[in-house]
């Protein structure tokens, strides 16, 4: 029998959730967060934290792979904007500025605050 794909409503539960923890960790860091205080933040129970994420480590994981996913899209962007040309100076630094910018974003930032053993665990 094949699952049904997650409502509307669920999946506007669960970025809720998402963004709300991806504030909480980037202020706090992991250690300090409680599923209480997500659960408060984001508007939804406890309970339902636990039902979409499975606890604070899932919850965590889902998170860094969120802004990891934002980083590389935003990176993703610049690159194509490196070409072969007789401009390739102007491009170059074009494209390193905007690289800087996005490793200054917030989801850049937030990550690197995380200790190391939760991001590679």
């Amino acid at each position: 029998m094949a699952l049904a794909p997650p409502s509307r409503a669920s999946r506007n539960k669960r970025e809720q959730i998402l963004e709300a923890a991806e504030r909480l960790f980037a202020a706090a860091g992991y250690e300090r967060v409680s599923v209480d205080a997500i659960a408060a933040e984001s508007g939804v129970s406890k309970p339902t934290v636990y039902s979409h994420f499975g606890g604070k480590e899932g919850l965590y994981r889902a998170s860094l792979a969120r802004a990891a996913l934002a980083m590389n899209q935003r990176f993703a962007r610049v690159l194509p904007g490196i070409t072969a040309s007789a401009q390739w100076r102007d491009a170059l630094t074009t494209a390193g500025v905007s690289l800087v910018q996005c490793q200054r974003s917030p989801e850049s930032i937030a990550l690197s605050r995380q200790p190391a053993d939760r991001v590679a665990a």
